[in-house]
């Protein structure tokens, strides 16, 4: 079937289709005419279409064979004509030769008609020659350049036809060249006169511009002569002898050789002649360049075609000659101000309104080239910063010597007139001449004048380092013979007020000089350096002042709280005297300085008294000597309060440590030994500073405090005490420190069982003889055999334990987690491209807290090429390490955050790392209860189970599962974090029949998988008899060894609890040798039980605590 046939066939069965789906309803029929009639006119339609798109397409055909008829006749009389023009061609060759004789005698009719125009001139050659040398020794050049170029004329045409002839005639060329030699001669001559006449432009200009004139309409007229002969070259390949003179090129030559000389004829001085030569030469150039100028806009514009632009001609010609003649200043070198006298003419004079920018010239230097090169202008600032460098060094090198001679005169420093403060003049003197300096530089370049800002600063930091250095120098020399140095204290009272002066003047020159709105943070870091460095100097000043006086006051605060001190009040009477004979001199500090020493002063006295009343040098054996030494306590601190309130301006807090040493003596003026730890609670509120050995040394004054107490009692205080807020007042108790400890004496000496023990296993492994062997054999003689056993199994597992382009950072090394209490090492590491200098490269650490925003970034550490590192921040303890690490020592969960690393130089590299310090804090503790509401509805008794923990960081998950099915209606409860630090709480109610029996596990961990500490686990089993809940029982089988791995698998304890676990242990066991288990009444007083210790005998826990603890 062909293709019609098929598309016949599927219309009619689409058709069949639209039909039948019409009368399926019985009242479409009567709509069928309607559907006829529509259906016929829509064919009707369509075949009107079909028609005339077929006769559309029949049209298009029949024009294009119309079309392809045409070009076939076309083709056909082209083919015709081509055949005639082949028979035409044939015909050319034989009418060449015959024209042959035609073409000849046409060759020598031009030579004859040419030789014949040319007679009259060949002939008066000598004649013209001679007449065109007067007119030009004349002046008339317009005349001479007329009969000159007749003569080459006539000489270009000869040769020309010489040129066209077939056989050329060498020895008619060299005839005729011959005979007309004088002409060359004579077109020199013209030459060098126009020459002449253009290198005397500027001034022959204002007297006779028709002289110039003349002279450019000749240079024009040869400038077509020679594009006319360069033409005729491409035609013929003949040029005429002599072209192209390029005369026009060669006058720009000439002037601006003219204007080269006049340049270099200002130069009239030298520097061994004048000093202010160099000043003379750029004003005698700055008024040349102007008033040549202002001639070639007035008088050479109407002068020279307007193509020469000569005014712009000129001031490149001139720009050019001058940036040459600096360039050889600049390479003979410069000398003191010569700098800034040169770079202030370029960067100002050159282009403003004295000389190019000019009403006169008004001309826009931007579109030209620098005067001096890029490179040369940077070595000019070098070279001049070099050499303001040097002379601040020289200069505060003298004044810090001055300085140090009149430390060691015989005589006082001078005091203003209107405050009595002790000074010198240095500071004052420093900066002004760091002002002048700055002065001078601004009429350089605001960008020079910062360059030299942030120079002086590190000048200023320098001499800060260095005179640190002196004045501690200062100090020992006086320290170690007080009596060599009459003034000591008065020049260390100018030295502080010196170094406050220093900072002031400081800010002051930054206010003046620093761009307004400019942010630049390695500039504004080293504005924060020198004015640390000050800070820093003026703090240790004062503090060198306070230990002299101190050092007077030494043996009266000995004197405290000895048996003889409650009874006199001369130590006390003593130290006020003497303090306020040192205040006369302190008057002579500046006010701010007076105040800080006063708040110094006081802190130390008060540190002093605190530190003497808890060395123990007495105690209290009843309770109404405790409370007759508080009531002296407090009398003698108000009489330091009221020494200091006397003599203190009015901004000083001298109320704060009264009140300080007012709670202490309530310590002592309890009378009922149960209710002081409500005092003891006053102390640590008041102080959040205040340590447990402190708190232990203060309770230990009372001779009536059992010593058991006073640890219960410190240990009960300080965890149950408010979490510390932010300090308002200075510090107490943070520097007060002791050789020994007392809470170590209400114990035994576990150090020294630590310390036998690390010895015995060294020597013993290592077999250095007999004398660790006898140690151990004595040790184990005076404690007891009990101790045998215990003590080999610890020697054998602690001697187990084994005893690391452009710039870019190369290595940098973060850890993610920390534990708490440990430190961190951070590395930084940076490399620079191979074309890089480290020439004011810095490095620095920076530290953003946890969930803290950028704006809160703080700064750790940084370090300048040329000075030394710095520690910036101060509430995170830290060291330095080697190319530019840092170590975090003794890191806490408040410590977690980003930790960047920023190296810069002219480009600028970062990497940073997220450092999370987690804490495991007490642990998870599991404790059973009965639940008023269960699980259920029934009767059975339901039990509440919850698991809690506290000083957990970072934010902590916990489960508890029973046997080990996972508990899914647990409920949690977390606060924090305070400092960091989290407590949770999560409860779980169970039926009593589910757990009883059971092995309830509790287990605290983190989700976060940089942290890779494990689970820390509480496992104890719930007995529905009443009995505690104990833990799963470990078979007596088990060993030692066993203990201590199943342990370390399944918990982790701080070391300050596992040391007073094993304090415990050994004083029950010397108490009652015979005991086997753990007493859980006398550690609860202590710690929280942990039954993992129920059931194991006293040696076999000691040895999972040492192990532990090393």
């Amino acid at each position: 079937m062909s293709t019609l046939d098929e598309i016949e066939e599927e219309a009619k069965a689409a058709a069949e289709k639209m039909v039948m789906n019409m009368m399926q309803r019985p009242g479409q029929l009567e709509k069928v005419e309607q559907y006829k009639k529509r259906i016929t006119h829509k064919k009707a339609s369509i075949e009107a279409q079909l028609k005339s798109a077929v006769q559309g397409k029949l049209d298009g055909v029949s024009v294009g064979l119309k079309q392809l008829q045409e070009c076939l006749d076309d083709v056909q009389q082209i083919s015709l004509k081509m055949d005639e023009l082949e028979e035409l061609f044939k015909s050319v060759p034989p009418l060449v030769a015959s024209l042959q004789a035609v073409r000849e005698e046409d060759s020598r009719h031009s030579q004859y008609v040419t030789a014949m125009d040319s007679l009259k001139h060949i002939f008066t050659v000598p004649e013209s020659v001679a007449k065109t040398k007067q007119w030009i020794g004349e002046g008339k050049l317009l005349h001479a350049h007329q009969c000159l170029t007749d003569l080459e004329n006539s000489r270009d045409d000869l040769l020309y036809e010489l040129h066209r002839l077939p056989n050329q005639s060498s020895h008619d060329k060299i005839m005729l060249k011959a005979y007309f030699e004088d002409v060359e001669m004579v077109s020199n001559l013209l030459e060098k006169q126009i020459k002449l006449i253009l290198a005397r432009t500027l001034n022959t200009v204002r007297k006779e511009p028709t002289v110039i004139v003349t002279a450019l309409r000749i240079i024009e007229r040869e400038e077509k002569k020679d594009q006319m002969a360069l033409q005729q070259q491409t035609q013929s390949g003949f040029m005429p002898p002599g072209r192209p003179k390029n005369w026009r090129s060669k006058a720009f030559e000439v002037l601006e050789c003219a204007v080269a000389q006049r340049i270099e004829g200002t130069r009239v001085d030298e520097r061994e002649d004048n000093k202010l030569w160099l000043i003379r030469y750029l004003e005698l150039t700055r008024q040349l360049i102007l008033e040549d100028l202002r001639v070639v806009k007035t008088l050479c514009v109407p002068c020279f075609p307007p193509h020469y632009d000569i005014v712009n001609k000129y001031v490149d010609m001139y720009h050019t000659c001058l940036s040459s003649s600096l360039q050889d200043l600049v390479q003979n070198g410069l000398e003191g101000n010569e700098y800034v006298t040169l770079l202030s003419w370029i960067l100002n004079t050159y282009p403003g309104h004295e000389l190019m920018g000019s009403e006169e010239l008004n001309i826009d230097v931007s579109i030209l080239p620098p005067l001096l090169s890029e490179e040369s202008m940077q070595k000019l600032q070098e070279e001049y910063l070099q050499k303001m460098e040097c002379n601040y060094m020289e200069w505060m090198e003298k004044t810090l010597e001055s300085e140090r001679a009149e430390w060691g005169g015989e005589r006082a420093p001078d005091a203003e007139p209107h405050t009595a403060a002790f000074h010198t003049h240095a500071p004052v003197i420093i900066f002004q001449m760091i002002d002048q300096n700055l002065q001078v530089t601004e009429t350089i370049s605001k960008e020079i004048t910062f360059k030299a800002l942030l120079l002086s600063i590190d000048q200023v930091t320098r001499y800060g380092n260095m005179y640190r250095e002196g004045v501690i120098q200062f100090k020992n020399s006086h320290f170690a013979d007080r009596s060599r140095v009459a003034y000591f204290t008065h020049h260390m009272i100018t030295i502080v007020n010196n170094s406050e002066q220093l900072a002031r003047l400081a800010q002051q020159t930054q206010a003046r000089h620093w761009p307004p709105g400019r942010h630049d943070p390695p500039a504004e870091a080293k504005f924060d350096a020198l004015l640390a460095t000050f800070q820093k100097l003026r703090d240790e000043a004062a503090q060198f002042l306070l230990e002299e006086a101190f050092l007077d006051l030494e043996v009266h605060f000995d004197d405290l709280f000895t048996p003889k001190w409650l009874t006199s009040s001369i130590p006390v009477d003593t130290i006020c005297v003497t303090l306020e004979d040192y205040f006369q001199d302190y008057n002579h500090l500046r006010e701010k300085n007076f105040e800080y020493v006063i708040n110094e002063a006081q802190n130390l006295v008060y540190k002093k008294y605190i530190t003497a009343m808890l060395s123990k040098k007495m105690t209290f054996k009843t309770v109404e000597e405790a409370q007759q030494g508080a009531n002296k306590i407090v009398k003698e601190a108000n009489q330091i309060r009221s020494f200091f309130k006397r003599i203190a301006p009015e901004g000083v807090n001298v109320d704060w440590p009264f009140e300080v040493i007012k709670t202490l003596a309530e310590v002592l003026r309890c009378q009922d030994i149960e209710m002081v730890s409500l005092d003891l609670h006053g102390v640590a509120d008041k102080c959040p500073d205040v340590t447990a050995e402190q708190l232990a040394r203060l309770l230990a004054l009372r001779g009536d405090v059992p010593r058991a107490h006073v640890r219960d009692t410190v240990t009960h205080v300080l965890a149950t005490r408010q979490p510390p807020r932010a300090p308002s007042h200075p510090s107490l108790f943070k520097d007060i420190k002791f050789n020994d400890r007392l809470l170590a004496q209400f114990t035994l000496p576990i150090c020294w069982w630590a310390e036998l023990r690390a010895e015995s296993c060294e020597q013993g492994g290592r077999g250095r003889g007999a004398r660790a062997s006898s140690r151990v054999v004595s040790a184990e003689a005076s404690c007891g055999g009990m101790w045998r056993s215990m003590w080999r199994a610890g020697c054998l597992l602690l001697c187990l334990v084994p005893v690391t382009r452009q710039i870019s950072i190369a290595e940098f090394s973060v850890p993610h987690a920390v534990q708490a209490g440990e430190d961190a090492d951070l590395h930084c590491k940076y490399e620079l491209a191979a074309d890089e200098t480290d020439k004011g490269l810095y490095v620095k650490w920076w530290w953003t807290p946890l969930n803290a925003t950028s704006d809160q970034m703080h700064q750790l550490y940084q370090r300048i090429v040329g000075l030394e590192p710095n520690i910036i921040h101060s509430t995170i303890r830290l060291e330095l390490l080697e190319n530019d690490g840092i170590r975090l020592l003794n890191m806490t969960p408040a410590d977690s955050g980003t930790y960047e690393c920023e190296v810069s130089n002219i480009d600028e590299a970062r990497a940073h790392q997220d450092i999370i310090v987690y804490s495991m804090g007490s642990g998870p503790q599991l404790n059973f209860s009965a639940a008023e509401d269960g699980p259920d509805e029934d009767e059975e008794e339901d039990v509440l189970v919850t698991c809690e923990a506290s000083d957990v960081a970072p934010y902590p998950d916990i489960s508890i599962t029973v046997d080990g099915s996972l508990l899914s209606n647990v409920s949690e409860n977390v606060e924090g974090p305070f400092d960091g630090l989290y407590d949770i709480v999560a409860n779980a109610t169970v039926t009593k029949s589910t757990v009883d029996g059971a092995e309830v596990r509790c287990e605290l961990f983190f989700k976060n998988d940089n942290i890779s500490h494990p689970a820390y686990v509480d496992i104890e089993t719930f007995n529905s008899s009443g009995d505690e809940p104990t833990t799963t029982e470990v078979p007596e089988t088990t060993t030692a060894t066993d203990i201590v791995s199943d342990t370390l698998q399944n918990t982790r304890l701080p070391q300050a609890m596992l040391q007073e676990l094993c304090r415990v242990f050994l004083e029950q066991s010397i108490t009652s040798p015979e005991a086997t288990d753990v007493n859980a009444t006398v550690l609860s007083k202590s710690i929280v039980v942990y039954p993992i210790f129920k059931g194991v005998t006293v040696d076999k826990v000691f040895v999972v605590v040492v192990s532990f603890i090393w």
